[in-house]
């Protein structure tokens, strides 16, 4: 299996004297010491830190970069092929090896590990508490004995730490085993031997002794500071105890090892490559030769001969972990019609553990997992033994078997059987594409395609296969997005959370879920979106090689390092683990220095952070950070098939200020300061959610485990922002605070006549709904592109399909209005919320970016603003500051002899709302408790809203935070204790999540209602804003629910029984009333008539008789256009599957933007100018015949035009 590390950037260089080359040229070797913050601590309190040499710089490379054929996905680890994959990072292709018993001697040595030719090197450190070591150490080298010469013996020096390279072979396996092992003083060797095992060695028993003997044969050279390397993952990952040892033979071993490791003062291991590993190969390789010992002068020690109790290689039994499986619990209440539903649910498909065995005689579950996954999604797997289909499938298997073409032939033809479905085209051409560079989809950590299932009332059903999209989700690049299964529960499924969480036990803790030849744990859920969702892993099966078969505790541990964050809660683990599953796309990789810690700025008195989530980067890193970004996206996009080519890809010089990020455990914005010097990118301590060893922050070399927490990772950029809208909260604080009725009822009759006046005028049409469209569901798109090509075409606005649409847009955005109260405010924005770390901003001052000039002008000539973050819960949240203009910063820091760099800071941000670090709370924390590590606020300096805004006491006791039950329970690790945390923390927070709802529904009717007094409004929207930041401790007493349950509700709610509701004369009431009496008549639109619009009839009939032939071929072009983009929208759409989230709504109107703007520009660059107006009109000819038939309207075909 050869593991691809999608963040890899460079081959980090090994070891010259290790790979044989001169000691004068190659890079250092990747050696370094596990520090992180606490063994930082730990240096500074007297620990001595270990001594390396200045690592030389890596190589920077694309992570995406294509290379020449045959090209690998950056994504992906391993191909189904038997043709070599290689590793699109590495310099030249991987060779394949020679068996074992071949000898060592010039190839590379074979080990039962060799697939893992590019993971992440893997290292530990132990800082040891015995003040016997030395002693111990310096016994050992008195003892080297008389024959080990002075001439021969190596100066040691007691402070500095050497390197010791192992290995070991064995020619049969079990049979003749050798074991070399060298040392290095820097680059220096200083000692090697090699050592004859005997026969009927295993590999594993080669590689512990060379080992074992390597460590006691410093400790007798006198060596008090180790650091090892060795490339069998097997040995470096038990002696950290990430691997358990289940084989008596190597638990003696291994023991040997651990005492070892208590004689030196400093220990630390990695796994390097075989190709780093070559001297202590060429070593063993000579022990097996000559059959002899050499221990380079020091006296061959009797040791106690190799166990013999077992000889087979168990490099992968050693990983597997017993999971004791519980009895389940088989009450159920029987009557009950949710129980039923759950029990139906999960006995049709989650317990077919058959699936799980692989026969050898069974060929089926030899198919690859995405195979077994489509045939199990159609109702295809039963029967296939029997069936001529399954003929045709074993046919195809067997021509196909060991091609990168296998996946691509199976699916394809289990879709020719399943013809009920379409195929998008796009999921046909990733797997084209992924045959043609000889790579998998649903091995290693491929991140090409995402797998979903639904629990619905029909029971489990499997959800076609995703496309991935540009950004992957962080946890996916890691282990490979195939390796996850989604997991959604349905309205239906979630009815009654005590019965779904008793079968959720059942099925998947207990039995545990089998899928297409897979077997799942729990790792995460996500109990907040509109659907309850749990992420399980792949823990074993078809497609996962058993050095990749991981617990999903396991990979937990993984993502969060338990030795760096010690008692975690289950509330921390699971709000941590969320950053894990974050969309991001890698960019800049932090070398040693790069990263710094600053620390946050805090309030005098008080010291609450001004600072919270915001770190600082200089104008080269950031520079950096986007070429790296749009270089990595355009990648990406070509490796999904998606590629649509940016201008500015590549493009050196970042047009933004600030972005939200993540790298490893830190989280929020960084934002440019112009006066950090070199590529620094710099943090706060209230940006780390967890801890992970930041090599960047350190002089010390980056090893590839690390670049997984070392790299710049982007979330989203903070563009200029485009105008924003008011909403229902925002008008209900604004009024309280205010602003008039008759201000927002003004704006609704600007709506309602533009809304009037798009019926007759065309532009105006064209640019409202070129502002909408890319807001449309999946249903409408196809409808909408007939709507742009007819309004591209200058079609009348009266002709019937034109009608027919433009009712229905004037529908939609009326509604729209009327229930969401969304109206356009051009002064306007939504702003990232940044901190002044210059201090020159004074208490109630903000300096407001909004990235174009006209609406900069406007903020400095009003000199005030209002801002609010949405949703809002109290009237102080809404915040009245004085906006100082750039100019007046500047000029204030040079009056106050400041650093230029601070008045600059400000000449740099292109785009946010920078507020001050002055005051005993920051102004974000005073917008319903805000920071600074990614949230938006609402700017307005609308000169009516601002003059308007009354002030407002600011509430200066904090609403009490209850008590979180979760935060006492420690997480467990076990398999079924882990999963059972998982399950019981989603059905509490899905449980009181409910109730946020609730409390906001309640709150707006207080608000709106003249019978509440401020008070009892105060104490609801104190539930709601702790009900937010503690959503599984249910603020929702039995007492509001009896004295507000069924209070009168406001008409505009619409939420109400008959009689449940008043009428509310409040600015949003009178905005339902005039958006509801005011709006737009209804058209009548009577059957559309057989023939096309004159208007278009006459427009081709002129351009086919001055040039038929003209006319015929952009016709045919038309044709083949129009036919291209919709197939290219609907394969598109159509992989993003069935289920809506935050991040599928974003990709989407991303993807279908792009291809629509593509889609015009080609047409717009194809033809001159004077034309356009006929080639769209011949192109609304295609669409209208099309959309004709499609609609099934006519009983009889449509009147040719003139020539057809």
């Amino acid at each position: 299996m050869v593991v691809i590390n999608p963040y890899k950037r460079t081959s980090v260089g090994a070891h010259p004297a290790a790979t044989g080359a001169s000691t004068q040229s190659g890079a250092r070797g990747s050696i370094s010491y596990a520090q992180n913050d606490a063994s930082a601590q730990a240096q500074a309190q007297g620990a001595q830190p270990m001594e390396v040499g200045t690592p030389t710089k890596p190589k920077r490379t694309n992570p995406y970069a294509q290379t020449p054929s045959p090209v690998h996905n950056p994504y992906a680890k391993k191909s189904s092929s038997t043709s070599p994959v290689r590793n699109p990072y590495a310099k030249s292709p991987s060779a394949s090896s020679p068996p074992r018993g071949t000898g060592h001697s010039s190839a590379k040595r074979p080990h039962a590990n060799d697939d893992a030719v590019s993971s992440c090197k893997r290292k530990i450190s132990f800082a040891s508490s015995d003040s016997k070591p030395a002693a111990r150490a310096s016994t050992a080298a008195a003892n080297l004995g008389s024959d080990f010469s002075d001439s021969k013996r190596p100066a040691i020096d007691a402070d500095k730490t050497y390197i010791l390279y192992f290995d070991g072979g064995s020619r049969g396996n079990p049979g003749v085993a050798g074991a070399g092992m060298v040392i290095y003083d820097g680059e220096k060797e200083i000692w090697s031997g090699h050592q004859y095992l005997g026969e009927n060695k295993t590999n594993n028993e080669a590689e512990y002794a060379g080992l074992v003997t390597g460590l006691d044969c410093a400790l007798r050279l006198g060596i008090h500071r180790i650091h090892i390397n060795g490339d069998s993952k097997l040995i470096i990952k038990q002696t950290m105890g990430e691997w358990q040892c289940n084989k008596p033979h190597l638990r003696g071993l291994l023991q040997k090892v651990v005492e070892s490791r208590g004689q030196f003062k400093a220990f630390s291991m990695a796994h390097v490559y075989r190709k780093d590993n070559k001297r202590a190969d060429e070593l063993a390789n000579r022990a097996m030769d000559e059959k002899n010992t050499d221990l380079g002068g020091l006296p061959v020690l009797v040791t106690p001969p190799l166990s013999q109790a077992s000889h087979e290689d168990d490099a992968m039994n050693a990983m597997e972990c017993h999971v004791e499986e519980s009895e389940p619990n088989e009450e159920a209440a029987r009557n009950d019609p949710i129980d039923q539903l759950c029990s139906l649910t999960f006995s049709q498909s989650l317990t077919d553990a058959d699936l799980l065995a692989v026969d050898d005689g069974d060929w089926t579950a030899k198919l690859p997992f995405l195979v077994q996954f489509e045939l199990e999604r159609l109702g295809l797997r039963k029967g296939l033994s029997t069936s001529d289909f399954g003929g045709k499938l074993k046919g195809v298997f067997d021509e196909h078997r060991g091609k990168s073409s296998l996946r691509q032939e199976l699916v394809a033809l289990i879709h020719q059987e399943d013809t009920a479905q379409t195929v998008p085209a796009t999921y046909m051409d990733l797997l084209g594409l992924s045959s043609e560079k000889g790579f998998a989809v649903d091995e290693s950590n491929s991140c090409l395609m995402l797998f979903q299932a639904k629990l619905c009332e029909g029971g489990l059903e499997l959800l076609r296969p995703q496309i991935g999209t540009a950004e992957t989700r962080r946890i996916h690049r890691r282990f490979g997005s195939h390796r996850f299964l989604d997991l959604y529960c349905d309205s239906k499924c979630t009815e009654s959370l005590p019965v779904l969480k008793k079968h959720l036990r059942k099925h998947l803790v207990n039995e545990k879920l089998v899928l297409a030849g897979r077997k799942y744990g729990i790792l995460y859920s996500n109990p907040s979106g509109k659907k309850v969702t749990f992420r399980l892993f792949a823990e074993s099966g078809v497609g996962i090689d058993k050095c990749d078969e991981f617990s999903a505790p396991e990979v937990a541990k993984r993502c969060i390092p338990l030795d760096l964050n010690p008692g975690l809660s289950l509330t921390k683990y699971m709000k941590r683990m969320k950053l894990s599953f974050t969309s991001t796309i890698p960019t800049l990789i932090l070398e040693p220095g790069m990263l710094e810690q600053i620390d946050d700025i805090k309030a005098a008195g008080t010291g609450n952070e001004m600072t919270d989530g915001c770190g600082l980067i200089s104008s080269e890193a950031l520079n950096k950070v986007y070429m790296e970004y749009t270089l990595n996206r355009e990648q990406r996009n070509r490796d999904i098939g998606t590629s649509v080519q940016t201008a500015h890809a590549g493009a050196g010089s970042c047009p933004y200020s600030s972005f939200q990020g993540r790298i490893g455990g830190l989280k929020g914005i960084w934002v440019i300061d112009d006066s950090l010097n070199g590529i620094k990118v710099c943090y706060r301590e209230s940006q780390k959610k967890y801890s992970v060893p930041l090599t960047g922050r350190m002089s010390l070399p980056l090893v590839n485990d690390n670049l997984l927490h070392n790299t710049v990772e982007v979330k989203e950029w903070d563009p200029p922002p485009p105008p924003a809208f008011y909403s229902q909260n925002a008008i209900a604080i604004l009024e309280a605070r205010g602003v008039p009725a008759e201000f927002f009822l003004e704006l609704a009759r600007k709506e309602i006549e533009e809304l009037q006046s798009i019926r007759t005028d065309h532009a105006l049409l064209m640019a409202r709904y070129k502002a909408r469209i890319f807001l449309r569901d999946s249903e409408t798109l196809f409808d909408d592109d007939t709507f742009l090509c007819m309004l591209n075409a200058d079609v009348n606005l009266d002709e019937p399909t034109m009608l027919k649409k433009l009712n229905d847009f004037v529908n939609s955005e009326l509604k729209s209005l009327r229930e969401k109260s969304r109206f356009p405010e051009t002064s306007s924005r939504y702003l990232r919320m940044l901190p002044d770390h210059t201090g020159l901003l004074e208490p109630d001052e903000a300096f407001v970016a909004t990235g174009d000039g006209p609406s900069q002008s406007e903020v400095d000539a009003m000199g005030n603003i209002v801002a609010m973050r949405l949703p809002s819960y109290f009237l102080s949240d809404l915040r009245k500051l004085k906006a100082v203009s750039k100019v007046d910063l500047i000029r204030r820091g040079q009056s106050r002899g400041l650093d230029p760099s601070k008045g600059s800071f400000f000449n740099g941000i292109t785009a946010g709302l920078v507020l001050s670090t002055k005051g005993p709370v920051s102004q974000a924390e005073m917008m319903s408790g805000g920071d600074f590590d990614g949230d938006k606020a609402w700017c307005c300096w609308n000169k009516t809203v601002v003059t308007s805004v009354r002030g407002c006491a600011d509430k200066t006791d904090a609403p009490q935070q209850p008590e979180d039950p979760f935060k006492k329970r420690i997480m467990q690790w076990e398999d079924e204790g882990f999963s059972n945390l998982v399950i019981n923390y989603t059905m509490q927070h899905r449980k009181d999540k409910m109730y946020l709802g609730t409390l906001v529904k309640t709150l707006e009717s207080m608000r709106d209602n003249p019978r509440f007094d401020a008070s009892e409004a105060d104490m609801i929207a104190r539930k709601a804003f702790v009900q937010v930041d503690n959503p599984h401790v249910s603020q929702w007493s039995i007492r509001d629910k009896q004295k507000y349950g069924s209070m009168l509700r406001p008409h505009w709610q619409a939420t109400g029984k008959a009689g449940n509701t008043y009428h509310s004369n409040k600015a949003l009431g009178q905005l339902f009333d005039l958006l509801s009496e005011g709006g737009a008549k209804s058209f009548a639109v009577g059957d559309i008539e057989d023939e096309m619009n004159e208007f278009i009839r006459a427009k081709v009939e002129r351009a086919f008789k001055k040039d038929p032939a003209e006319v015929e071929l952009i016709r045919e072009d038309a044709r083949q256009r129009l036919a291209s983009f919709n197939a290219a929208l609907k394969d598109r759409l159509l992989s993003f599957g069935d289920v809506e989230d935050e991040m599928m709504t974003t990709n989407k109107s991303q993807t279908i933007k792009s291809l629509r703007k593509q889609y015009r520009e080609d047409i717009e660059s194809s033809y001159d100018e004077d034309d356009l107006p006929k080639v769209f009109a011949i192109l609304y000819e295609q669409t209208y015949f099309e959309s004709r038939e499609r609609m099934g309207r006519w009983n009889r075909p449509p009147t040719p035009l003139l020539g057809r």
